[in-house]
């Protein structure tokens, strides 16, 4: 199986600078120090990385302090962009910061790694329990997104019809919900993401369950 690094970083609010990381492999070795330059080599062996909110936050700080613009895209994948997609009954959840004893306690990236791991095998088991077909039209719509391809890279989903067949797989899974004069193929091609949102919202009390109790 695939080496992923779930992994967390800690910004001070004053200075937006790297102030601790932390980072737990899926062979259960650990990282936690303020290191950018030990954090990268310690994930070099990883075929994917993995975090909460990574591609809006912590990838942004580390492409600043390493200067490369698209450090870790290439193998990212980010738990709370899969959170509204399966499990939309509660689309917005934080990890929350339970190992903290006191409010002003700076967070712990480590925990927060490892709390991170825990929700993308939660979404990984969510993902498996959709039906065939919803899984074939939110592979279609989001393979290609740099920030949702990896996900499908690392479960080996590659889904078995073509894209070309999308707007009528679409259509009739949704055939009462969807105008039809509704434009699909536009929205295909122009707002996949947000089509992949409003689907599963739709669909929210039918299909999909609830994450496990602290998320």
């Amino acid at each position: 199986m695939s080496l992923i690094a779930f992994f967390d970083t800690e910004v001070s609010t004053t200075s937006k600078q790297l102030c601790d990381i932390g980072c737990i492999l899926s062979d259960e070795s650990g990282f936690h120090k303020n290191q950018p330059y030990d954090f990268e080599k310690f994930i070099g062996k990883a075929d994917f990385i993995c975090g909460h909110n990574i591609f809006a936050h912590d990838l942004v700080y580390l492409q600043k302090y390493f200067g490369k613009a698209e450090w870790g895209t290439d193998k990212a994948i980010d738990t709370l962009l899969f959170s509204p997609l399966l499990f939309p009954k509660l689309p917005y959840h934080k990890l929350l910061k339970d190992d903290k004893l006191q409010t002003e306690e700076r967070n712990n990236p480590l925990n927060d790694a490892k709390k991170a791991r825990d929700l993308f095998f939660d979404e990984m088991a969510a993902f498996q329990k959709l039906d065939d077909e919803f899984k074939e039209i939110l592979y279609l719509l989001l393979a290609e997104q740099k920030e949702f391809k990896n996900f499908f890279r690392y479960i080996n989903y590659t889904g078995s019809v073509s894209r070309e067949q999308l707007p009528t797989i679409i259509s009739n899974r949704f055939r009462d919900k969807i105008c039809r004069e509704t434009d699909l193929g536009s929205f295909i091609h122009t707002s996949p993401v947000a089509l992949a949102y409003t689907m599963a919202f739709s669909i929210a009390t039918i299909v999909f369950p609830s994450p496990r109790p602290g998320y």
